[in-house]
């Protein structure tokens, strides 16, 4: 079998639609799609990966995030990174699978790779706010600390 490198040519937007009655992929601009296919030698080899776009937590987010979390984990006298496990599970609960003859819970992560939604980011970042509010801890904002726009 013979092993290939992958070098990306470009990329092209669009959109899943019903054409004819068939799920089609149709580019944003088919005059671009055709102008970078016209460079292409006839007969390259090439492959094509779909991505989607999902809005993704912003590294602003996550910082917030994280001192939320210290200030609570400072609170009741736990470590953040625990505190950050249980509130992940508390929030958005955990699933079971089975590793061998094992089962274990995982919970979501919000790493980079995760690719973490933007919108579960901000109900977990008003979650924390509420958990703040309930041990009455007063917070700055976002926006005092510098992670969120003013305007």
């Amino acid at each position: 079998m013979t092993a290939y490198n992958s070098k990306e040519l470009f990329t092209v937007l669009g959109q899943v639609r019903l054409v004819d009655g068939k799920k089609r992929f149709v580019p944003s601009s088919t005059d671009h799609l055709a102008s970078l296919m016209a460079r292409l030698p006839i007969g390259k080899l090439i492959s094509c990966t779909f991505f989607d776009k999902v809005p993704t937590r912003s590294a602003g987010q996550l910082a917030y995030h994280w001192v939320l979390v210290t200030y609570i984990a400072d609170y009741t006298g736990d470590c953040p990174e625990e505190m950050h496990d249980a509130i992940m599970r508390e929030k958005f609960g955990t699933k079971k699978i089975k590793l061998k003859d094992k089962v274990h819970e995982v919970r979501r992560s919000i790493s980079n790779k995760a690719r973490f939604p933007k919108t579960d980011m901000v109900e977990l970042i008003n979650y924390d706010l509420e958990l703040c509010e309930f041990y009455s801890i007063k917070v700055p904002t976002a926006e005092q600390l510098g992670y969120l726009p003013t305007n």
